[in-house]
């Protein structure tokens, strides 16, 4: 920054350079190492059921705010204290890994054959039943004052159902599903 005074009273013309130095550290998106597994079992065509479970390392999550490392700050004629230029961002924050897990299962119902009627281009109906459990725990374990981070345990539940026919219409050959989840 440089500075200068013109016109002030008796004083004369004055000039000077204020040179400041810092250091920053910047992070970017994190994203952790995984791990997934999981596990499915299908009887006959009748019912399956699945879960999967995903491990996440949190714990070594830098949050992505710019933080000063140091800095100096030099002015002739004026001395500056060293530890006048503090960091703005003092976030703290400690992450740990954790375990997340999804289950669930579908039932098929059985199979409704049309074969009369208006309803003989479908030739048959087919339903399905699925549901569904999540859970996901907060990786947070603790924050400094100076942050708001939400973030809470998540529980997640899913219904759907899905109906399956030939086409009537011969788009295409063979059958046609629809799923609403």
């Amino acid at each position: 920054a440089n500075i200068s005074a013109h016109d002030i009273g008796e004083l004369e013309p004055y000039i000077t350079a204020l040179v400041l130095e810092a250091g920053m550290s910047l992070a970017d998106h994190y994203q952790p190492a995984k791990l997934q597994v999981g596990l499915a079992y299908q009887h006959k065509e009748a019912s399956s059921i699945y879960f999967d479970a995903r491990w996440s390392d949190w714990s070594k999550m830098m949050l992505n705010i710019s933080h000063l490392d140091w800095a100096t700050l030099e002015a002739p004629f004026i001395e500056v204290d060293p530890d006048v230029v503090v960091d703005g961002n003092p976030v703290s924050a400690s992450f740990r890994p954790v375990w997340s897990i999804r289950t669930g299962g579908e039932i098929v119902l059985p199979r409704i054959n049309l074969t009369e009627g208006k309803w003989e281009k479908w030739r048959y109906l087919r339903v399905v039943v699925r549901g569904g459990f999540g859970y996901d725990p907060t990786p947070l374990v603790s924050q400094g004052d100076s942050t708001a981070l939400l973030d809470t345990d998540r529980f997640l539940f899913t219904f759907g159902a899905g109906v399956e026919h030939w086409d009537p219409f011969k788009l295409v050959d063979g059958p046609v599903r629809y799923d609403l989840f």
